[in-house]
């Protein structure tokens, strides 16, 4: 196959965090097998344990040798000088010291993440960062488990007599946001806490210490850890037991809102989006009978979850889901097969019907959201039929 050429400015592409996409997976469909010669994409990702390495990514993309392949090292104790530098005063100071860079280098082990934890720590002891000694690091433990035991004794003296009430606290919103696959609403997370009958819970004062380990404000965008590894090392510290208890707690939070739903208790529009986004993933990861996962390729479920998404993304990864584990057990399951099949017929029946311009005016005026009608570009058969609405609906990208 000829690359297709073309003269004019090249497109570079950038895809960030792969690792993170919720709700769909990278896979060989994702960029055309033979790009154009004006096409370069740059994608990153974390490495995780069924994807160890930058080979493995690029396996999975069906770029076996097309990529270039490159892994981001440890910083070593250039690199953390440089970072103190790079700050200014007063820890560009501390960058002269190479007993002060020797422990830092020491205590985050190259990790990009503890390094930026530690100098945050430093930079709020604003002068008093200067007069650091150390010895004042010499007896910390290396790793996120040294940082936060360090961090977790400063709290215990700033809480005083308070401390053992809050630390149970601290510790359950911790594993609870372990557990979460994604940013949790201020309202879900009280929900969610309920169970641990934690008394007089202060949650903004549980969450101010917490700043450079969790984002979100709970309303506008939900709380999450602000780096994947931080619910990673929280999770991995979870023993089997606790694990298993929090999962069923979100399992159960949402089967309970499920029933709310199908019973008219609850209206479409008051679904947590959180649900919406995660359920049927909380009921597999729980190991909830298969049964409840099928249940979900519901109508009740189909509005819920294209209301609060203004799309039918959502109800389409359930039924993906479905597809998946019915095709895993077999026979029995065919009714199942059928069911998530007629859902993707209805999803690709619209967008190959649907013109290009009238998607555009039903965006344009409010109809349909863009990310709705970019699920139904995707499924028109020809690469004419896409181009010309993808051509369509970009302007509206720009002014929305």
């Amino acid at each position: 196959m000829t690359r297709e050429r073309r003269s004019g400015p090249r497109v570079l592409v950038i895809l960030d965090g792969v690792d993170e996409a919720v709700g769909w997976e990278v896979g060989p469909n994702l960029f055309p097998a033979s790009p154009p010669d004006w096409l370069r994409v740059v994608v990153s990702a974390r490495v995780r344990p069924d994807r160890p390495n930058a080979a493995a990514w690029a396996s999975c993309l069906g770029w076996q040798g097309l990529a270039r392949l490159f892994s981001l090292e440890p910083l070593l104790r250039e690199g953390i000088k440089e970072v103190l530098e790079n700050i200014g005063f007063p820890l560009a100071e501390l960058s002269q010291r190479a007993d002060i860079v020797g422990e830092l280098h020491r205590l985050s082990e190259g990790d990009p993440l503890v390094v930026g934890l530690y100098v945050q720590d430093l930079w709020q002891r604003g002068d008093e960062a200067v007069r650091l000694r150390p010895e004042d690091l010499a007896r910390l433990e290396p790793g996120l488990e040294g940082y936060f035991d360090r961090w977790l004794e400063d709290q215990r003296r700033l809480w005083s007599a308070e401390w053992r009430q809050r630390e149970r606290q601290l510790l359950a919103l911790l594993r609870l946001l372990a557990c979460a696959l994604g940013p949790l609403p201020r309202q879900d997370l009280l929900e969610l806490l309920a169970p641990d009958q934690i008394g007089g819970l202060d949650l903004d004062m549980l969450l101010g210490p917490l700043g450079r380990l969790i984002a979100g404000d709970g309303r506008r965008s939900g709380y999450v850890f602000s780096h994947p590894k931080l619910a990673a090392y929280f999770y991995d510290r979870l023993g089997a037991g606790e694990r298993q208890r929090l999962e069923k707690r979100f399992a159960d939070w949402g089967r309970q809102c499920f029933e709310k739903l199908r019973s008219g208790e609850l209206a479409p529009t008051e679904v947590s989006l959180y649900l919406a986004r995660f359920l049927g993933e909380h009921l597999e990861r729980a190991g909830a009978p298969v049964e409840q996962i099928y249940e979900l390729l519901s109508k009740e479920w189909f509005d819920a979850t294209t209301q609060v998404s203004d799309g039918p993304q959502l109800f389409w990864n359930e039924a993906e889901r479905v597809w998946r584990l019915a095709l895993r057990e077999g026979p029995s399951a065919v009714g199942q097969l059928v069911r998530a099949a007629l859902c993707f017929s209805s999803v690709a029946s619209l967008g190959e019907k649907t013109p290009a311009g009238l998607l555009a005016l039903c965006v344009r005026h409010g109809v349909m959201s863009l990310s709705h009608a970019m699920v139904l570009v995707r499924e028109k058969h020809e690469v004419r039929d896409r181009r010309r609405a993808l051509t369509m609906l970009a302007p509206l990208v720009a002014e929305g």
